[in-house]
């Protein structure tokens, strides 16, 4: 599994913890799924807890688990 996958099956797993579903596409939007605000502080902090740093700004602005994914390493590569 490469880099990319192994960081979206994470953010997949997380959305799915949060919303509580069972299965996320890549392209789903969180908000639309159901997702708050409050569930964005959820969501960073169980990313966090990964060992991720997660900006919340991050999930606004993704909405996706691909959207946020493409921040993350566009951040990665930058730094």
């Amino acid at each position: 599994m490469s880099d990319r996958e192994q960081l979206e099956q994470l953010v997949r797993n997380a959305f799915c913890w949060v919303l509580g579903v069972e299965h996320v596409e890549l392209d789903d939007d969180f908000f639309l799924l159901g997702g708050n605000s409050f569930l964005v502080v959820r969501l960073v902090q169980r990313m966090r807890g990964a060992g991720l740093d997660l900006d919340y700004v991050v999930v606004f602005t993704g909405r996706s688990v691909r959207g946020i994914v493409d921040q993350l390493r566009a951040v990665a590569g930058a730094s």
